[in-house]
């Protein structure tokens, strides 16, 4: 694209992030999300949602979550329903307790409110 003068968009990418996520490819998504910036294009929040959620269902990368998250936050982006959704299942199944109730805790602050798929933790309730 950037041969032919075209300059790509987020929408363009969020579309091949969904694409390269249904494919199990995270380790491509995540890659492609680092070099958008260097294409011309900068993420949005949609480009972090769809490679965040994708780190997310495919278990053990929360380390790497928390970095986009970091980055999506430091680039301007606040997190909503979905992104903490997304992040307390992550957190619960890691089996990581403490981030649950940090999570939680931060997006009940946030005037957020817990649906009932996510108000326990390990059968046990969060609150």
């Amino acid at each position: 694209m950037n041969e032919h003068g075209v300059r790509p968009r987020a929408y363009s990418f969020n579309k091949v992030f969904h694409v390269l996520v249904k494919l199990g490819q995270i380790d491509r998504v995540v890659g492609l999300l680092i070099q958008m910036p260097k294409m011309g294009c900068d993420p949005n929040f949609l480009s972090y949602n769809a490679v965040i959620c994708g780190l997310v269902r495919a278990k053990g990368r929360m380390k790497m979550v928390e970095g986009l998250v970091n980055d999506m936050v430091r680039n301007g982006f606040d997190l909503d329903a979905t992104m903490y959704a997304c992040l307390l299942e992550g957190y619960r199944d890691d089996g990581n307790e403490e981030m649950v109730d940090r999570v939680s805790r931060e997006m009940i602050d946030k005037g957020f409110v817990m649906n009932k798929e996510l108000e326990s933790f390990g059968g046990e309730k969060l609150f």
